[in-house]
């Protein structure tokens, strides 16, 4: 069994970079494009958080940040489509952030969240009893589905829009696993999983708001963690957490060793 030694930020950047890229097969004209220090998404979607910007490389002047930013603009202007900036503040030196996130709001994008990247090197012992569910793999049309539901209930999410993103059977593969749990037949609770840069990214965590803080959740995200360690021998897991989740993933072991910053273009 594979056992990482130490957390690094580029662990869950990298990891949410695989991540992201999985947008790039929900329609056919999606592509992923690398360009020096930067990463661009294109999904075909008409929604910014589906377009992601992300950096590949430090940023040690505002002008490099400028410059990259300018590419990202014309790529997703030239596409006709809203974009983001997934925003691993690391990457940027600390003295610069205040005056670049300044300078970002130049390209039309504004402030949307700020979720901490966090890594444990394997899940604590359950510290209750987890209520049973009726996990199946994400495969076919119902299951993608109820999916949807789900995410769009927990998230109030536009269905359609999510519908475009996670309808088709190729999004759905060995790098992006996913789950969806059922209580007496109906769908209550989801997660996802990418492996990469040797850990398991945990990703969709959501459960329909009248079965919340009942430990759905935790479940999900235990079975999640578990399907990687049988398959890829891998226990390290990360994710960027949401402000409601931060109480779930610090009892599971969590511990937070990146910001994210998430910006939208209008």
């Amino acid at each position: 069994m594979l056992r990482m030694a130490f957390a690094d930020y580029r662990i869950i950047e990298r990891n949410l970079r695989a991540a992201m890229s999985c947008f790039a097969r929900s329609k056919p004209t999606g592509e992923t494009t690398e360009l020096p220090g930067l990463q661009l998404v294109y999904s075909g979607i008409s929604h910014a958080v589906f377009n992601a910007a992300m950096l590949t490389e430090p940023v040690l002047a505002l002008s490099d940040l400028r410059r990259r930013l300018d590419r990202a603009q014309d790529f997703y202007r030239r596409r006709d489509q809203g974009w983001s900036l997934w925003l691993c503040e690391e990457w940027i030196e600390p003295a610069l952030r205040a005056a670049a996130a300044s300078m970002i709001q130049d390209f039309n994008l504004h402030f949307s969240s700020n979720p901490p990247g966090m890594f444990a090197e394997q899940l604590r012992p359950p510290q209750r009893s987890l209520p049973p569910l009726e996990i199946q793999t994400i495969l076919g049309t119902t299951t993608r589905m109820d999916f949807c539901h789900v995410m769009s209930v927990a998230f109030e999410g536009p269905f359609p829009v999510l519908l475009e993103a996670y309808q088709e059977e190729r999004f759905w593969s060995a790098d992006f696993a996913g789950w969806i749990g059922y209580r007496e037949g109906q769908p209550i609770a989801t997660a996802c999983a990418v492996t990469h840069a040797g850990a398991v990214g945990i990703y969709a965590v959501a459960t329909i708001p009248p079965e919340q803080g009942k430990g759905y959740g935790e479940t999900m995200v235990r079975h999640a963690v578990e399907a990687a360690r049988q398959q890829f021998g891998i226990e390290a897991s990360v994710l960027q957490s949401s402000v409601q989740g931060m109480p779930l993933y610090r009892r599971l072991g969590y511990r937070s060793i990146a910001d994210f910053t998430i910006y939208l273009s209008r």
